[in-house]
């Protein structure tokens, strides 16, 4: 699993998550992100029906479905989206402050 990143870790010393005015987790309490994490590596349903997520970190979700990870690019650190109906993953944003500013201004669906 990746380390994580120092955004995140900088926000999460601050506030334990954030959610947006319709109460959608945004950003995961840290509880959250290591029960999530961990399960979605070791639940059997997770193993056979996704490719792997050791190279993710979730850490988000919006009340659509898709969830939000961070991913290490080429390029660096990214966000990517992740659909649990089909295991699409695509990188949407590489920074944290450009997530939250998309989801708090664009709202719900900025991703699509």
């Amino acid at each position: 699993m990746l380390p994580l990143p120092f955004e995140l870790a900088s926000l999460l010393r601050e506030t334990d998550g954030v959610t947006n005015e319709y109460g959608d987790a945004v950003v995961w309490s840290v509880r959250r992100l290591v029960e999530d994490n961990l399960a979605m590596r070791v639940e059997p349903d997770y193993l056979e029906l996704y490719a792997p997520f050791d190279e993710m970190i979730f850490f988000g979700d919006s009340d659509m479905g898709p969830q939000f990870a961070y991913v290490h690019t080429d390029y660096g650190p990214g966000i990517v989206v992740w659909d649990h109906e089909t295991d699409r993953r695509r990188l949407v944003v590489v920074s944290l402050r450009d997530y939250l500013a998309r989801c708090f201004i664009q709202g719900n669906a900025w991703f699509r």
